[in-house]
């Protein structure tokens, strides 16, 4: 899997099929990506795929072993008012983290499908209860 060959530190790569965090930990690029729009998240180490996941609340939960030996557990998914939270941890020490509500650029692609949302759902209201 050749995404990107430098690590992201500063926030998910987003296209129209992923939102994709890249770090790396003792030599070790760990890739974790989750379906914009079907639910599947993937962990990668190395290029090489350790685990998949169908989940339809896009929240992961993962430990994961690494070349060393280690175990590395990945936390995914979303905290309050939509904001995308991703932490790799081993042991007690944090190897990344982030949270989007941190990033504007999160909510400039997010406001438009709330703002979609809203008036579909009202004109779906309006439709049903014939106001």
């Amino acid at each position: 899997m050749d995404l990107e060959t430098d690590t992201n530190k500063d926030g998910p790569i987003m296209s129209k099929e992923w939102l994709t965090f890249i770090f790396e930990y003792k030599g070790n690029q760990i890739i974790v990506r989750n379906g914009t729009f079907k639910p599947v998240g993937e962990i990668w180490v190395n290029d090489n795929l350790l685990h998949t996941e169908e989940n339809w609340n896009a929240v992961m939960d993962q430990t994961i072993t690494i070349p060393s030996g280690e175990d590395i557990n990945i936390r995914y998914g979303y905290k309050w008012f939509g904001a995308i939270f991703m932490t790799a941890r081993h042991g007690s020490s944090i190897i990344y983290d982030y949270i989007s509500s941190r990033d504007l650029r999160m909510w400039f692609i997010t406001a438009p499908f709330l703002l979609a949302g809203g008036i579909a759902g009202w004109y779906l209201a309006r439709y049903i209860l014939g106001f």
